[in-house]
């Protein structure tokens, strides 16, 4: 599975935002930002906009800019109770899931 992988992406954030909620903790934007990942900022905005419009995540504001497009506020996100469903029960997160356990001793952090 690519690094750059959609499915592992969504799973990555979706992750790191429930252990946060379930920790008590804001989640360390480090840990869900686009650098984490190796691609674009507009590829990752696009993903974080669309899990918004899904109803798996909240507390993100984007705005429209004439020179530079899209900027995001994301300081106050956080996982949905639908976020967490998909999370769990979403077959193809069930994929992501375990084609990451099964090479989390081969790559340290992803």
């Amino acid at each position: 599975m690519a690094k750059d992988d959609m499915s592992k992406i969504i799973y990555c954030i979706l992750k790191e935002l429930y252990e946060c909620m379930k920790q008590g903790v804001n989640v360390n934007k480090e840990d869900i930002s686009y650098e984490r990942f190796g691609i674009p900022y507009s590829y990752w905005l696009d993903i974080i906009i669309q899990m918004q419009e899904k109803g798996f995540i909240n507390g993100v504001r984007c705005r429209m800019t004439k020179g530079t497009g899209r900027i995001v506020n994301y300081d106050e996100i956080g996982i949905t109770f639908d976020g967490v469903e998909y999370l769990e029960e979403n077959s193809v997160m069930k994929k992501v899931r375990e084609t990451l356990k099964d090479i989390k001793d081969i790559v340290p952090r992803l």
